[in-house]
């Protein structure tokens, strides 16, 4: 089985933690899909986010639904201050689901839903091709995103309000 054309047309990028197994994985299933534009990187450096956050045109961002609500992806915030659309993999009904479509910063794809995950990039791509009018819309909304949800003010009184309430005092 062969990829489509316009699956092979963009260059993709994996950066983060892989064993080596599954990497290797990775990279057999890619090499058999013909898709020789996709990379496996590390981890990149924590004092260089802006290079490595604003290199993609989207990003892909994925959480087991099983995590929803215990956690958020690490690069999240920093996806949306660099006003960058995101694509989301997880539950739209759970906390970056609901911001990424309140926001229309980006589009949610359920996991495991492989036929709405290839309708959303052939979409995505089309959209590419022929100006990004789309993407640069998610893009903008990003920021708005960003500069609406997250000023380091808000998360100090978020952080302090839980941590008072963990101790028995009202603020």
């Amino acid at each position: 089985m062969r990829c489509p054309r316009w699956a092979r047309s963009h260059a993709c990028a994996s950066c983060g933690p892989t064993t080596a197994r599954s990497a290797l994985r990775s990279r057999r299933a890619c090499r058999a899909l013909g898709l020789k534009n996709v990379m496996f990187q590390p981890y990149q450096p924590r004092e260089r986010p802006r290079e490595s956050l604003s290199l993609p045109d989207i990003h892909i961002v994925s959480l087991d639904e099983r995590l929803e609500g215990l956690i958020v992806p690490s690069k999240l915030v920093g996806v949306f201050a660099l006003g960058r659309p995101m694509l989301w993999i997880g539950a739209a009904e759970g906390e970056v689901g609901t911001l990424v479509r309140a926001f229309g910063c980006g589009v949610t794809v359920p996991l495991r839903d492989a036929a709405a995950l290839i309708q959303v990039l052939r979409e995505l791509s089309d959209d590419y091709a022929s100006g990004g009018t789309r993407l640069r819309a998610m893009a903008q909304q990003a920021q708005a995103l960003w500069r609406t949800c997250f000023k380091r003010r808000d998360a100090r009184d978020a952080w302090a309000r839980t941590i008072e309430r963990c101790a028995g005092r009202k603020r």
